[in-house]
């Protein structure tokens, strides 16, 4: 499990419209893992979408070592190599960071002061952790390395709401 964002962003496209070729601004969408941006097809951010308010809820993405190629993607820490005779797999480490949790606001009565201000900003700016997690993923029988760069398959992979626990896509 991997936390991700639904990143939005306009791809100019050329398109016929009423028989010429016009320029055109599309919507994309796209999902950020380990600060590495992959093109999200429509089906999958249009269910992520149908959860409400997606740009803004925690969210995370998981796959299976078969959905994980090797490729151009975010890199991670192989650990060791497990051999099971037909099949190998790396396991490996990737560094997340992790925001801190958002609290609850305070009533709108109540004033903060300067000093509470900026005591509350110097906090979050630290507050930022960063935690190790372990995937794995499928390679060949002559991978042999220290690093590798992971490519989820994007039709393949789960999101999660991490604020419901549920399942979106």
């Amino acid at each position: 499990m991997l936390g991700c964002k639904l990143l939005k962003g306009k791809e100019v496209k050329e398109a016929q419209v009423d028989g010429k070729s016009k320029t055109v601004k599309e919507t994309v969408y796209s999902l950020e893992i380990c600060n590495k941006s992959f093109a999200c097809p429509q089906e999958v951010w249009e269910k992520i979408l149908n959860g409400g308010k997606a740009g803004s809820m925690p969210l995370s993405v998981r796959f299976t070592p078969y959905d994980g190629a090797c490729g151009e993607g975010f890199t991670a820490k192989v650990l060791r190599v497990l051999d099971y005779g037909d099949e190998r797999f790396a396991e490996c480490s990737v560094t997340e960071k992790v925001p801190p949790v958002k609290k609850k606001k305070r009533s709108p009565f109540k004033k903060k002061s300067a000093e509470e201000k900026a005591a509350e900003a110097e906090v979050a700016a630290n507050a930022v952790t960063e935690i190790e997690r372990k995937i794995y993923v499928a390679v060949d029988k002559e991978f042999s390395g220290e690093s590798v760069c992971i490519s989820p398959d994007m039709n393949k992979v789960k999101v999660y709401s991490l604020e419901q626990d549920i399942r979106l896509v």
